[in-house]
Parts: C-alpha cells; structure tokens; sequence
C-alpha cells in the first residue's frame, strides 16, 4: 500500500509540474507591463481562493435535501455528485469559451508580439 501510495504522489507531482509550469510562465507574457501583469496574477489568486472556499463545500451541497432519495429522504450523495459535475463541467465550458470569444489581443500590431517573417 505505501508503495502505491508513493507512486501516485510522484505521478501526481509530476504531472502538476508538467501543468503548472506552462500555466504560469505564459501569465507573466500575457503582457510586458509590470503593473498590469500583478493585476493578472492578484485577479488569479482571487478566484482560485474563491474556488477554493466552494470546493469546501462541495460536500456539503451534494449531500443536501436538494438530492435527498423521494422514497426514504436519506441524502443521495452520489445523485447529487452527479448533478453539481455536470453543472460544473457546463460552467467551465461556458467560461473558458468566453475569453476566446470576446477577448481582443492589444499588442497584436506592435513589434514585440509579431514573429519575424525570415527564418
């Protein structure tokens, strides 16, 4: 068992590695200011704090009398599971297809953002 335990954990570490890095690399090219670029991260932490605090609860609402069993009023936590990830997952689409959808690239014209034609 500890084994497994060992070897999920490396796989997990790494794979957060594997993700992190990217993630938070490209939020310092997002752009070349100082002061916008320490909005960008203090706007991140906020709603990654804000997620946090919800995923805390998450346990709490699967398990509340919105999901409880008609017939013996017991919570049905794995009911409610699948409700509240299928309402996450919509939102996650909904919201990571709005940046890409309404969000313009300002620096596009300028000199640093465009790549050089001869090479």
């Amino acid at each position: 068992m500890y084994s497994f335990v060992a070897i999920m954990g490396v796989l997990t570490y790494a794979c957060m590695s594997l993700w992190g890095t990217p993630y938070h690399s490209f939020l310092m090219e997002m752009t070349p200011n100082y002061d916008e670029r320490t909005r960008l991260f203090a706007w991140t932490a906020f709603f990654t704090k804000i997620i946090a605090l919800g995923g805390g609860w998450t346990l709490a609402f699967v398990s509340s009398s919105w999901f409880a069993d008609t017939l013996t009023g017991d919570p049905d936590i794995v009911y409610g599971t699948k409700v509240v990830s299928v309402l996450i997952g919509i939102f996650i689409m909904i919201a990571g297809a709005l940046p890409g959808l309404f969000i313009k690239e300002r620096m596009y014209s300028s000199k640093t953002s465009q790549q050089e034609k001869n090479g």
